[in-house]
């Protein structure tokens, strides 16, 4: 298929058909561009439908905040409040109360 379509984009290239050139050119590289939509799982198995890859992601998210930081033996710090103001430049301050 892309054979032909190069074979068709010489031929433009021969009448001067430079606009067509581009387009096909762009129509032959965009058909081998590989979709990245994949992640793995704890285990290491690539995960591909939309559904797991959004439970893995609410997964991974929760051990993340479930386990404790053993780097400096650390609790995380629990936000009770947040307060959002505008400075003023428009810039949205965030104020954190534990």
């Amino acid at each position: 298929m892309a054979l032909k379509k190069c074979k068709e984009a010489e031929e433009m290239h021969h009448r001067g058909y430079i606009s067509g050139i581009y387009r096909k050119v762009k129509d032959i590289t965009s058909e081998n561009k590989v979709q990245q939509g994949c992640i793995k799982d704890g285990y290491g198995d690539v995960l591909i439908e939309k559904s797991q890859i959004l439970h893995r992601l609410r997964q991974y998210t929760e051990d993340l905040f479930r386990k404790p930081d053993n780097d400096n033996g650390m609790e995380p710090i629990v936000v009770s409040e947040e307060k959002r103001e505008p400075d003023n430049n428009n810039n949205i301050i965030i104020n954190r109360f534990v």
